[in-house]
């Protein structure tokens, strides 16, 4: 059972919201396939959610670093090296930021990218 502090386990898409960055919020419901930040997605980057920063998290980002994906805030990586804080996504959401904000559907920009897929 996937089990993160304040994660509302109703919404099947607020798992999504919870992964560690833009480029894996993505999701198949059956019917279609979405894409939560087709602007960044499409263009090879992504932004960071916010979480502590753990070996397996390292990893993850590094794969898809790998992949082609660039950090739209740190592409370089500079700021690891200068001991810079990272730019996480809910730092472009205002208001709604604070230490341990769970990203919701509400606070995705639009617009929303989904395409009907036949199977």
């Amino acid at each position: 059972m996937y089990n993160k502090p304040g994660l509302e386990k109703s919404y099947p898409a607020n798992f999504i919201l919870a992964y560690h960055s833009t480029v894996v919020m993505n999701f198949w419901n059956g019917k279609h396939l979405y894409c939560m930040w087709p602007n960044l997605t499409f263009k090879g980057l992504y932004v960071r959610n916010l979480e502590e920063l753990t070996p397996k998290l390292v990893d993850a980002l590094e794969k898809y670093q790998e992949r082609g994906f660039l950090d739209k805030y740190d592409p370089h990586g500079l700021r690891a090296i200068y001991g810079a804080t990272p730019h996480y996504i809910q730092d472009d959401l205002g208001e709604v930021r604070h230490e341990m904000h769970q990203l919701k559907v509400s606070d995705i920009p639009g617009p929303r990218w989904r395409m009907l897929a036949e199977v």
